[in-house]
């Protein structure tokens, strides 16, 4: 799979202490409007997750992610290493991931990346 900076929320970041308060990514400039072909969301972890674990995508209108809007919150499940899901429509110009344990923390590293094709 081949990442771009530009499109990297997380990359081999160490999550080992984030629990259920979580981890907020870096901010990527998506783009205003649902006129581009939409990206695919890519999650990694270096370890099985120990307990399930919740990804959300959040927008705001600026990348100070003041007046951020959830676009879309997916689960994984305990075990899994791996979330791939096509982004929704409705980015209001830029994006963020917070990445959160459901209980427990999470394990190892995360990658979160929107790539072209997952």
């Amino acid at each position: 799979m081949i990442y771009d900076a530009e499109n990297t929320f997380m990359y081999q970041q160490d999550v080992s202490s984030v629990g259920t308060s979580g981890v907020d990514s870096d901010v990527v400039a998506y783009g205003k409007g649902d006129a581009q072909s939409p990206l695919w969301l890519t999650v990694t972890v270096s370890e099985p997750l120990t307990d399930a674990a919740t990804v959300a995508v959040e927008t705001a209108a600026k990348a100070t992610m003041a007046s951020k809007q959830v676009l879309a919150t997916f689960t994984m499940a305990k075990g899994e290493q791996v979330l791939k899901a096509k982004l929704p429509q409705g980015s209001l110009g830029y994006l963020r991931v917070h990445a959160a344990a459901t209980s427990g923390n999470l394990k190892g590293k995360i990658t979160a990346a929107l790539v072209m094709d997952a």
